[in-house]
C-alpha cells in the first residue's frame, strides 16, 4: 500500500478510488471526524494538553441529527485504496444548491482527510468530483475551517484565492428555485 511519504511533489497523483458513502462501513469515521472537526476550542487549556473540549451529549446528538440530514441531503464521496476499499483516505459532504435567483451556488458542509494523506490532494479530487465548477466559482462553506481558527493569515489566502465565503445557514435553510 502506498504511504503519504511515497506521493513527494512532482510524483504522480496518489491512486485512489472514489466511491459513494457505505453507511455500514463508513458512518463511525465520518460521524466521529466531523464531530471531532467541530469541537469548540478551550481557551483553558495546559501547554501540552489538547485544546479542544469534548461535546456534551447533547450536543453530539443534535450534531449528530444535523449530520445525519446533511448525509441524507446529499450523501458523501469516499476516496479509499483503490485494491483495499475499507482504507478509507478521506471523505467529504458538498452539493450544488439552486438560488431561486436562476443560479446554482457549491455547497461544501464538510471535507476531511486522514492526517497521514494531507497534502496528497485527496480532497481537491474529491472535491473536483462532487463540484463540477469547484475551482472556478465561489465555494460556500457551512462548517467553520479549523484553519480560519487557528492559521488566520493562512486563511486569508485560501480565501482570497479560491473565493471561499462562509455561510453557516445554507445547513438549515438551503436556498430554493
Amino acid at each position: 500500500m502506498s504511504t503519504a511519504a511515497e506521493v513527494a511533489p512532482g510524483s504522480p497523483p496518489l491512486p485512489l478510488r472514489l466511491r459513494e458513502l457505505e453507511p455500514q462501513t463508513d458512518l463511525g469515521l465520518i460521524l466521529d471526524s466531523w464531530c471531532g472537526t467541530c469541537r469548540p476550542p478551550r481557551t483553558d487549556a495546559p501547554k501540552g494538553v489538547q485544546p479542544f473540549t469534548s461535546m456534551s451529549r447533547q450536543e453530539w446528538e443534535e450534531h449528530r441529527e444535523l449530520i445525519g440530514s446533511l448525509l441524507g441531503r446529499c450523501g458523501a464521496l469516499v476516496a479509499c485504496h483503490p485494491e483495499h476499499p475499507e482504507q478509507i483516505f478521506g471523505w467529504s459532504c458538498a452539493e450544488v444548491q439552486p438560488t431561486g435567483r436562476g443560479r446554482r451556488i457549491q455547497v461544501l458542509h464538510m471535507a476531511y482527510t486522514r492526517a497521514t494523506w494531507r497534502r496528497c490532494g485527496v480532497a481537491g479530487r474529491l472535491l473536483a468530483a462532487q463540484l463540477p465548477a469547484f475551482r472556478a466559482k465561489p465555494l460556500y462553506l457551512t462548517h467553520e475551517p479549523k484553519i480560519r481558527r487557528h492559521h488566520p493569515r493562512a486563511w486569508g489566502v485560501l480565501a482570497g484565492h479560491w473565493l471561499l465565503i462562509w455561510n453557516p445557514y445554507l445547513i438549515v435553510y438551503p436556498t430554493v428555485e
